[in-house]
């Protein structure tokens, strides 16, 4: 079973994106064409008041499911 907080998670030119609907949180992923690892960038640095979760509550739900999202697309193993 799959838990995802609410977070919304898109794919776009080559990219992983997660948010959090009506709150700043956002994340994006991408991986090396070299190495088989996902890298986060474009990261909330701060919590969000409109958030009943903390920033790193946000970052590690949004880091479990675009692993998630990479496996399907075959990106990582």
């Amino acid at each position: 079973m799959t838990i995802d907080y609410g977070l919304n998670v898109e794919v776009h030119d080559g990219e992983i994106v997660v948010s959090l609907p009506h709150t700043g949180f956002a994340a994006t992923y991408h991986r090396l064409a070299t190495d088989p690892h996902l890298y986060a960038k474009d990261f909330p640095l701060e919590g969000d008041p409109r958030s009943e979760m903390s920033q790193a509550e946000f970052m590690a739900h949004a880091w479990g499911l675009a692993n998630r999202k990479a496996r399907e697309l075959g990106w990582i193993v």
